[in-house]
Parts: C-alpha cells; sequence; structure tokens
C-alpha cells in the first residue's frame, strides 16, 4: 500500500491512511500535562493507581536493599545476595510478560511480593530462632525477586496505557512518585531498629494494595497503543455501555421468564 502510494504521488503511511483523512478525525494534538490527566475520572483513577504502585515498589525496592543488613547472618552476604536478585528476576519478568501480558505479570510479581514479606513480617514476630532467621532471610530474597520484576515491568507498562499525547506527562509523574517512595526508604531502616518485623509489614501490606488496584488498569499486551485522549475515554464509556446493556438484557429475560 505505502508503494502504491509513493507512485501514485499521494501520501499515505505504513496503516494506509491518508495523513489529511486522519487529521479530520483527530485533530492535531499537542501534549497534555497534569491537568488533563486528573480531569476526568478515568485518567484520573489510572494515573492515581499507576502513581501508588510506584510509589509503593521504590519503597520496597529501596528499603529491601537498606534493611537486609537487619537479617540474620552476614551483613555483607546479606546486601550481595539481596542485590544478586536482579539478574533471575530479569528472566522471570520476560518470561511473565510472554505467558501472561503485561498487568497480569505485574501484578502477580507485587501479589507474591506481598505474600513472602507478609510471611516475613509474621515469623519476626512470633520469636527468633535459626530456623525463622533462615526463613526470613529467603523469603526477603523472593520478595526481592518478585519486586525488582515488578518495578522494571512498570517501567514498560506504564508508557503503554497512556495515549501519545500523554505519555510524557503520565511518566514524569510515576517517576517522581517513585523518587518520593525513595526518599522514604531510609526512614525503615529506623522502623526496624525499633521493631524488627515493621518493614516487613509496611511492604508487605502495600504490595498487597497495589496489586489488588492493578486489576482495574486495562492489558495493554498485543494491543494497540492509544495515540489520543479520546481513544481511552471513548473505549472507557464503550465497556460501560456494553455491560449496562448486558445488565438490562438478563433482567429483560427473567423478566419474560417470570411471566
Amino acid at each position: 500500500m505505502h508503494r502504491l502510494g509513493e507512485q501514485s504521488k499521494e501520501l499515505i503511511d505504513r496503516n494506509g491512511t491518508n495523513p489529511e483523512d486522519e487529521a479530520e478525525v483527530h485533530p492535531k494534538e499537542t501534549a497534555l500535562g497534569l491537568w488533563t490527566m486528573m480531569k476526568y475520572r478515568t485518567t484520573r483513577n489510572m494515573t492515581l493507581v499507576i502513581m501508588f504502585a510506584w510509589l509503593i515498589t521504590s519503597l520496597t525496592y529501596f528499603g529491601l536493599y537498606l534493611t537486609s543488613s537487619s537479617l540474620s547472618g552476614d551483613r555483607h552476604l546479606n546486601f550481595f545476595l539481596t542485590a544478586a536478585m536482579e539478574l533471575p528476576s530479569s528472566f522471570l519478568v520476560y518470561k511473565l510478560f510472554s505467558l501472561f501480558g503485561r498487568k497480569k505479570a505485574i501484578i502477580i510479581l507485587i501479589g507474591a511480593s506481598a505474600v513472602t514479606l507478609l510471611t516475613v513480617a509474621v515469623l519476626k514476630s512470633v520469636g527468633d530462632s535459626d530456623a525463622i532467621n533462615t526463613s526470613t532471610v529467603v523469603l526477603s530474597l523472593l520478595g526481592m525477586i518478585g519486586i525488582s520484576g515488578a518495578f522494571g515491568g512498570l517501567w514498560l507498562y506504564t508508557p503503554e496505557i497512556y495515549p501519545t499525547t500523554l505519555r510524557n506527562a503520565g511518566m514524569g509523574i510515576a517517576s517522581a512518585t517513585a523518587r518520593i517512595g525513595g526518599v522514604f526508604s531510609p526512614y525503615t531502616r529506623m522502623l526496624a531498629a525499633r521493631v524488627v518485623w515493621g518493614p516487613a509489614l509496611v511492604f508487605g501490606a502495600g504490595c498487597f494494595i497495589a496489586s489488588s488496584l492493578l486489576l482495574t488498569l486495562p492489558e495493554t499486551h498485543n494491543k494497540q497503543l492509544p495515540q489520543h485522549l479520546d481513544e481511552i475515554l471513548s473505549s472507557k464509556r464503550e465497556r460501560g455501555k456494553g455491560e449496562g446493556a448486558k445488565k438490562r438484557k438478563n433482567i429483560n429475560s427473567k423478566s419474560k421468564e417470570e411471566i
């Protein structure tokens, strides 16, 4: 199609559409900012969920590094093992993305971190023995694998859910929120000095809430990325209308059966 367009001296892009016709359907839009993201309920809810996910992921990621010295055993070895978990997490997130897509893979990774870190909090609150100490180290390393993979996955998933005109603003606010989580992460080490199971409880509870909120976001795997703001707004309305139509159809069918 593109070659035929060049032969006929017409401007046709790779998708087989005329840019002039495309301009009539979607007028030229400039890059939008934070105000537009908060103006519409669809983009506002999406942005708030993304911000919380980045905040918790960053807090947990850097917090696990900083609190690794509080684990039992050699603090230098624990820090090395925590850093070494970056390698298997990279392979794991690649495999999960291929099997389940973007959203499900990130939810699985953050959810796994939530389970392991909450278990660490429970074990540390129970007592102090060799078996418990070994278990907490292993579970903390598993939690690091999950949160490290989720952190990398969010870098890929976040720009895909925003249209082109909001993509830079979306990544900017997400990255800024992650920096806030990094700023607060050193305080988890102070918390560990007072309450040994406190950081694991904060990390685990935050990851559980984040994984639950991510269920509300759309999947982007093998789907065309939105180019304009009205695309995600119209798709949201269409989904709402479709669900409403199904409910009305079920109600009408039940009423007919009763008659």
